[in-house]
């Protein structure tokens, strides 16, 4: 089936086979959420699927439709100078998108704490803060059917 949307994430670095490795939430097109979790290094721990209702899985997709042109302007790989901490892999669609601890910035805010760090990565802020608002309209019509989706959680509400 092909993927709607899709969230990832896990950390840097761990212990082979030993901690935390993170989760994913892929919505399917035929209105399935595979809920994975995983051990380090993207080994696969757990697997629970759900049924998204037709009129939830087309609010979705009209999400990811009505988004489809600033998607395809984000870069694969998005850098705001981080090191290590937490993946963030985005599936909107054919599009993926890699980011490392991924975070709303407000713009104004950080042009004037820090303006360096808004000039060498101000095209990324723009980017990341375009992928947070698809990711949170995705997230508001899951909590609707009763799915809690956050950038380091998943749990079902019901």
């Amino acid at each position: 089936m092909h993927i709607i949307f899709g969230y990832q994430t896990g950390p840097s670095y761990g212990e082979i086979e030993e901690q935390d490795g993170g989760f994913s939430v892929d919505i399917l097109s035929n209105g399935i959420i595979e809920y994975k979790t995983y051990i380090f290094d993207n080994k696969e721990k757990s697997r629970e699927t759900y049924q998204v209702d037709d009129s939830s899985l087309q609010k979705i997709k009209d999400i990811v439709t009505f988004y489809n042109k600033k998607i395809d302007e984000i870069p694969n790989h998005l850098d705001n100078g981080s090191c290590d901490g937490d993946g963030n892999f985005f599936t909107f669609m054919d599009k993926k998108i890699i980011a490392w601890n991924i975070e709303y910035t407000d713009i104004e805010e950080i042009q004037k704490k820090n303006p360096s760090y808004y000039e060498l990565y101000r095209e990324n802020i723009q980017y990341e803060n375009r992928i947070l608002i698809i990711f949170v309209r995705i997230i508001k019509v899951l909590e609707a059917i009763g799915f809690k989706l956050t950038i380091s959680s998943f749990s079902v509400i019901k």
